[in-house]
């Protein structure tokens, strides 16, 4: 829904630019970069939950620049009509925005995933696929989008951007398999949420090749082949995921067995345990001999496990008044982290 959204907000803004300005580029760039800088710069619990969620859910997801690169997509075979005349007009500049809007999305996740791969700290392997394909997105997009700046395409041999334009299609594969590789994991967990966003973006995808195949010469069609090749891919690759992956309920810590409640001395005691990617902190409180109260001081795993795995473990460990808990199906890495945390910070209280 929230993809749909902003191809609406999109098409609206650039239909008025269209319109309305004689040369609306300048801006356009200029407002892309402050919204990145700002998303970046600016911690988001510092603003207000309106804007949080726009800086967060839409800018630093990706959604917005997702729907600015499917106009992009789609403008060459839409019918004809104002919304052709309007994306064609505009699809340059609708380029250049996204791929400025990118760099928002790269930042926010490259900078914990990308370590973690050269790094060669455990991943899931689904997040290992994602972040190899934005790697490949990365090296693809700087040529295409700098060569869809109007000075710099003016100075090429027409054949040659046309052939360089070409790796596009390549993108726009990769970018549906890097979507679907991204939302298996909260898929994976029962959020039905993003089943429906991956099906909104399959229904887009597979409209886009229809009318591109009716469109293009058979010579060309070994592009088409490519991102056919690549979104089956990435579906052959969910698939394995989901069979693989199951989560084992019964994963125990590989901590001793925690002191029964009474054993514990009263206090504010700090636990450290390895989640998904990296070490995750809490602080335990014991008042009266037991667990009173634990909070989450250092998150590093995806928002997504972290919120699951501390709804349920947190309020087991308080109710059981130890850490011998089950982890959560789904979040089987954060789960034990917490666990884990927890029975560090307990065996401080002993």
């Amino acid at each position: 829904m929230k993809l749909i959204c902003c191809m609406i907000v999109v098409l609206a803004l650039f239909w008025f630019l269209s319109k309305k300005t004689k040369n609306p580029d300048v801006g356009l760039y200029i407002g892309s970069i402050v919204l990145a800088l700002v998303s970046v710069l600016v911690p988001s619990k510092s603003l207000p939950a309106p804007l949080s969620y726009f800086f967060v859910q839409i800018l630093q997801r990706g959604v917005l620049a997702g729907a600015l690169f499917i106009w992009v997509m789609v403008a060459s075979v839409w019918p004809k009509g104002e919304i052709k005349t309007v994306t064609m007009k505009m699809r340059a500049q609708m380029a250049i925005c996204a791929s400025l809007l990118t760099i928002i999305h790269n930042f926010s996740y490259g900078k914990k995933y990308f370590v973690l791969l050269f790094t060669g700290a455990k991943m899931l392997p689904y997040q290992v696929i994602a972040t190899c394909f934005s790697l490949i997105m990365i090296l693809l997009l700087i040529p295409l989008t700098v060569t869809s700046f109007k000075s710099v395409r003016k100075k090429m041999k027409p054949k040659f951007w046309k052939k360089l334009q070409s790796l596009s299609y390549i993108f726009y594969g990769l970018l549906f398999a890097h979507i679907v590789m991204i939302f298996s994991g909260p898929i994976r967990m029962g959020k039905v949420s993003y089943i429906f966003d991956v099906l909104v973006y399959a229904i887009i995808y597979i409209a886009y090749l229809v009318l591109r195949i009716k469109k293009y010469p058979a010579k060309k069609m070994r592009y088409i082949a490519l991102i056919c090749g690549i979104i089956l891919l990435a579906a052959y690759s969910c698939s394995g995921l989901f069979s693989a992956q199951k989560v084992n309920q019964t994963n125990q810590t590989e901590a001793t067995q925690a002191k029964e409640a009474s054993g514990y001395k009263d206090g504010s005691y700090e636990g450290k345990g390895m989640g998904n990617n990296g070490n995750i902190e809490v602080r335990v409180t014991v008042e009266g001999g037991k667990i009173k109260n634990i909070e989450v001081t250092k998150e590093v795993d995806d928002e997504e496990y972290c919120n699951d795995a501390e709804k349920c473990v947190l309020p087991a460990i308080i109710e059981k008044q130890s850490p011998d808990v089950d982890t959560v199906s789904g979040s089987t890495y954060s789960s034990k982290g917490l666990i884990d945390a927890v029975t560090d910070a307990l065996s401080k209280a002993k």
